[in-house]
């Protein structure tokens, strides 16, 4: 059977459609000519007029396997899956040893979940298409590494590391597979080599170091330069690795920090930073540059020697930050969801009614540490006996302020958990399933933080066993 070539379009407004190969298209096909003016109408983006090209081909024709290909590719990248799926399987009827048509089929039942809810069956089908693209084609590295994000989301961390190294026996170039494999090593505890090779990220398009020209510091001494710490992630990912300042300053840098407005003040309460700058903010002259991310990878950080967090030497309490008095036994900040634009949003987050069996616990007053908050959210938090989250609180300093007046804070896996942990308060971090490498696989500890109590899903999606779980621990400290 006969297996479409690929055609290379120029840039597409969906990413996916280039990396998996953009649309297909067949000289020697005898609707070569529709194709063609498909494939202007969809460098142009003209996107209807190539939907419209592609199924006149298919009345023609219906057994046109790369119409069908590309209707689905149209359509995923428009995110209208349940089409798009339609249009994969179609094509696999006609050709089912189609290994382009078997991993996008995959790679959309993965991206429905993030509409529909998650769905184990649906995730294991996709799995098993990823598997049936490498056994049709043993050479596709895109899908071996594909293949290992799936089995790192079901909880198969050995599998996902055979997996990726045999997609780098093929190319051992393929940064997004170095990439995979250093989040599976890194769930091990397998530190030193999993942040080596998390340095394979900077040749994905997904990270860059922004218009910096000056180069790349590579762990040697600083005496006498100046170096540029900058944050690439998230605000948790920037609080967990300021750790990392008095290993840099020992190296002999003046440092200049560059961080996200809400932590400016908080960051400025640290020793070691000669100033610190915003993105908005012009930056002063540096010698050297390096990414907060890479200081583990820099100093050759094992399970052995983490560093112990950095204490923020906060100021007096401002008045409009302290906490109403309460006669309860316990004071217990909740946050229960993460940043929206994190890709994993969807996962770690938890809605505000899963944490309804928390509230049963007696002689507990809960504060929220959530600032925004959905509709749904405000709504029935209303109906409940939390402390709404204090509207003078405008940043990480005043959040810290809030947390530094708590018995225990309870949070699923975004910002608010390393802000609490660094401070040293007692700290449940709720995750999902398939969570970050950070929190590692199985453990209910953390190396990174001493005050940490992990409360894991045992299946993927499932928060009321967790929060079951919390409850009975709430009621267990107060005895």
């Amino acid at each position: 059977e006969r297996t479409p070539s690929v055609w290379n379009g120029k840039q597409f407004q969906a990413r996916e459609l280039v990396e998996r190969g953009s649309l297909l298209s067949d000289e020697g096909n005898p609707h070569a000519f529709r194709l063609g003016r498909m494939s202007i109408y969809h460098q142009q983006n003209q996107i209807a007029e190539a939907k419209q090209a592609l199924e006149q081909a298919i009345a023609i024709d219906p057994n046109q396997v790369e119409s069908f290909y590309n209707l689905g590719n149209l359509y995923k990248a428009e995110q209208e899956c349940d089409r798009a799926i339609a249009y994969y399987q179609q094509a696999l009827n006609l050709n089912p040893n189609f290994p382009q048509a078997l991993l996008n089929l995959g790679n959309t039942l993965q991206q429905q979940e993030k509409v529909t809810g998650i769905n184990v069956k649906r995730r294991q089908e996709a799995i098993s298409y990823y598997k049936r693209a490498t056994e049709v084609n043993p050479n596709y590295t895109e899908a071996y590494y594909t293949l290992g994000h799936g089995l790192i989301q079901q909880g198969h961390i050995a599998e996902a590391i055979l997996t990726y190294q045999k997609g780098l026996k093929l190319d051992p170039e393929e940064p997004k597979a170095h990439t995979g494999l250093a989040f599976a090593l890194l769930s091990l505890g397998f530190l030193e080599q999993g942040f080596s090779e998390y340095e394979w990220r900077w040749k994905t398009e997904e990270f860059t170091t922004g218009n910096l020209t000056q180069p790349s510091w590579n762990g040697e001494p600083l005496v006498g330069k100046t170096l540029m710490l900058y944050s690439e992630q998230g605000l948790g990912d920037m609080i967990q690795m300021i750790r990392y300042l008095p290993w840099v300053k020992e190296q002999g840098a003046k440092i200049i920090l560059e961080c996200r407005p809400p932590l400016k003040r908080l960051f400025a309460t640290l020793p070691h930073i000669e100033q610190i700058v915003t993105r908005e903010e012009k930056l002063p002259p540096f010698d050297e540059q390096a990414s907060l991310m890479s200081l583990p990878h820099l100093s050759n950080t094992s399970l052995n020697t983490i560093p112990a967090p950095l204490p923020f030497t906060l100021p007096d309490l401002p008045e409009n930050l302290i906490l109403p008095e309460s006669t309860a036994k316990l004071k217990v900040g909740l946050a229960w969801q993460g940043n929206t634009e994190h890709p994993n949003n969807y996962l770690r987050s938890c809605l505000f009614s899963d944490l309804l069996p928390l509230f049963n616990c007696d002689n507990v007053c809960f504060h929220s540490l959530q600032k925004e908050l959905s509709e749904g959210d405000r709504q029935q938090l209303q109906q409940t006996p939390i402390q709404v989250f204090n509207p003078n609180c405008d940043d990480f300093l005043d959040t810290a302020h809030i947390i530094r007046q708590l018995d225990l804070v309870i949070t699923v896996d975004t910002a608010i958990a390393h802000l609490s942990a660094t401070l040293g308060k007692p700290t449940w971090i709720l995750l999902h399933f398939s969570c970050d490498w950070r929190w590692m696989f199985l453990r209910v500890d953390s190396p990174w933080y001493s005050t940490v109590r992990l409360f894991r899903q045992t299946q993927p999606g499932d928060w009321f066993t967790v929060m079951v779980q919390v409850q009975q621990a709430l009621v267990s400290i107060q005895n």
